[in-house]
């Protein structure tokens, strides 16, 4: 891609001529962190319900989703929104132009805990036989992370709902965002990350350059066809530290932005 080229900062360069810049909504009583948190049940309410419509437009047009899946206001409302952080782009205008969601999962406790359930849900609309190899990749990852990790290291990014609005796709946002999730894991502890990624837009291909890995059985091509996508997906594993080296500039820039922009928390 493009944008991954260029050192210039995501929030100050000229793509296609316009800027933006980064605002995290936070869920309730979120984990340790260093972001300063803002109170502001109503404007939570506004940015989460943009994305929501951002997602509907650009999944529609996509074919990823059906329109039984869009709400009467015109928004994908997805039962992970609740409990995930989320990164948001947005335009001079106050426009959502892009965002990805990050739901971070106590490593030492992920066995019981439901934010997995994103990673259960594409595991369970496989065949029971495919189903069983796939989980036993991933858990083989999480169990590495955890042993490997550092004590202070605990927290494990499940990464999706990932968003370009149209006219910015031949920009440097979907490096950005897709970069994102490194730079907020490093303002909450965390020591890896998981992602389903679907072929669409290239986003497999463009997290896999990152450094990210696939997660498969050796028997299995790292992509599968899954129904509710309509397409191939596949699931990559992350270590903090094994993103490549060619990128850290561009996250060390994104984690002082993310740091400094505006953090809001669920009401």
């Amino acid at each position: 891609m493009k944008g991954a080229k260029t050192a210039l900062p995501a929030d100050s360069q000229p793509m296609n001529r316009r800027s933006f810049h980064w605002l995290i909504l936070v869920p309730h009583l979120p984990s340790a962190h260093r972001v300063s948190l803002e109170q502001n049940g109503e404007d939570y309410i506004r940015y989460l319900g943009d994305l929501q419509r951002l997602r509907a437009r650009i999944y529609l047009a996509d074919g990823a989703i059906q329109h039984s899946s869009v709400d009467s206001e015109g928004r994908h409302n997805s039962t992970h929104d609740a409990d995930s952080w989320h990164i948001l782009a947005v335009d001079a205008a106050e426009d959502v132009v892009g965002c990805i969601r990050v739901s971070p999962v106590d490593i030492r406790s992920w066995k019981k805990r439901p934010r997995l359930r994103q990673i259960d849900e594409a595991l369970a609309r496989m065949p029971q036989e495919k189903h069983l190899a796939y989980r036993l990749e991933i858990n083989k990852f999480l169990c590495t992370l955890a042993l490997e990790s550092p004590m202070k290291n605990r927290y494990v990014l499940v990464t999706g709902g990932w968003a370009i609005a149209e006219d910015w796709r031949s920009s440097a946002l979907g490096l950005q965002l897709a970069l994102a999730p490194y730079a907020l894991g490093r303002l909450i502890d965390y020591c890896g990350g998981l992602f389903v990624a679907s072929e669409r837009n290239n986003s497999h291909r463009i997290l896999s350059k990152l450094g990210n890995i696939a997660l498969h059985p050796r028997q299995e091509k790292s992509m599968f066809f899954d129904s509710n996508y309509g397409c191939r997906v596949g699931f990559l594993g992350a270590r903090h530290d094994g993103v490549r080296p060619h990128f850290l500039n561009q996250i060390d820039h994104l984690e002082r932005s993310l740091q400094g922009s505006r953090a809001i928390i669920s009401p």
